[in-house]
């Protein structure tokens, strides 16, 4: 039986994201707010690297170049080090389509799985390890409209 709900998740996620990126300038995507918060563009970077993280789970292997450039708690590096933003929402986009096609397909017993990875607060099965990495992408897209704001964008729900 397929189970909808992750699916749904993903594209509530995925329309979040494309909302709190708009009007986002490039220029305005480097911008680190006190010099030590993240950047949209760092956050969007990070939660790419985990929608391929998910989709791992789900055994899309794939992996971006740039992946350890966004890993928890990386240095932050020049500029030129990174992919352009542009880059990154292109990246977004395609794992996303992939993901959400995976996740319209699942059945429970794979999300019953064990899985490899271990998140704090859910069980070690692929389900639990959903569950927090779509915590985790909500955490981040929650930083994204805080930092709408301090850049002077409207917010991008309601």
């Amino acid at each position: 039986m397929p189970h909808p709900n992750f699916a749904s998740l993903v594209q509530l996620n995925t329309n979040l994201m494309d909302r709190m990126l708009d009007g986002i300038s490039d220029d305005h995507a480097f911008t680190r707010p006190d010099g030590k918060a993240n950047s949209a563009h760092f956050i969007l970077g990070h939660l790419t690297a985990s929608r391929y993280s998910m989709a791992g789970l789900l055994g899309i292997k794939e992996e971006p170049s740039w992946r350890e450039l966004f890993s928890r708690g990386a240095e932050i590096k020049d500029t030129s080090a990174y992919p352009s933003f542009a880059e990154l929402k292109n990246a977004w986009r395609e794992i996303s389509e992939k993901l959400q096609d995976r996740l319209s397909r699942i059945k429970d017993e794979e999300l019953a799985a064990p899985s490899d990875s271990e998140y704090p607060g859910v069980d070690k099965t692929v389900g639990g390890s959903l569950v927090f990495l779509h915590f985790h992408e909500s955490y981040h897209l929650g930083q994204l409209g805080y930092l709408r704001r301090l850049l002077g964008l409207e917010g991008a729900i309601g």
